[in-house]
């Protein structure tokens, strides 16, 4: 048993345990993440993506929805688009809110400290628990608005966006852990 765990690595962008040929490239140069995710997609191709897996998710009868999480990790290449992070950072985003139809948040952001091109953005979704805020009531009654707060639930949707400024890569990390109704299905 010993013999099969020693020859397996765990992927540090998509967190699977393959075996060591899957780290190492063509100059025999071992990496942290395996080769199947060194592969640069486009934001059209990144979008097809997510939405192909959430709509498996979606339409297969056997996976309780809500018991379901999402788990999406690719790279991005972000060559000839804007160079300012924070525009890119959105552009993102609003890709991967229309394709899986949940809206995010923006939590926050910040340069590594092992390099200075590298930058690292922050979004919650915006049903998360984590995000509901007490409801506070103006003591003038005229000036009280009694809205219906949105569903919020234990989601823990995530998505880190880390820009490599330096090698024109975005790597894209969404972490959601059920799958809940959207905005839109709830209105």
């Amino acid at each position: 048993m010993d013999i099969i765990t020693s020859n397996l690595q765990k992927c540090k962008q998509c967190r699977k345990s393959l075996s060591m040929e899957a780290f190492i490239n063509e100059n025999t140069r071992q990496f942290k993440t395996c080769q199947f995710n060194s592969e640069l997609l486009t934001l059209e191709e990144m979008s097809k993506q997510l939405f192909v897996k959430i709509l498996e998710i979606d339409t297969n009868e056997y996976l309780e929805n809500h018991l379901t999480g999402i788990d999406f990790n690719c790279n991005i290449s972000i060559d000839m688009m804007d160079d300012d992070p924070k525009k890119l950072s959105k552009m993102i985003i609003d890709l991967i809110s229309e394709s899986d139809g949940y809206y995010y948040i923006y939590k926050d952001s910040y340069t590594s400290k092992k390099a200075s091109d590298i930058l690292t953005f922050r979004y919650k979704c915006s049903q998360c628990k984590s995000l509901a805020k007490r409801p506070r009531k103006n003591e003038s009654i005229e000036k009280q608005r009694d809205r219906i707060p949105i569903e919020r639930f234990n989601c823990n949707g995530l998505i880190k966006i880390k820009l490599k400024m330096g090698t024109n890569i975005a790597s894209v990390n969404l972490q959601h852990s059920i799958i809940h109704k959207r905005l839109n299905d709830l209105v």
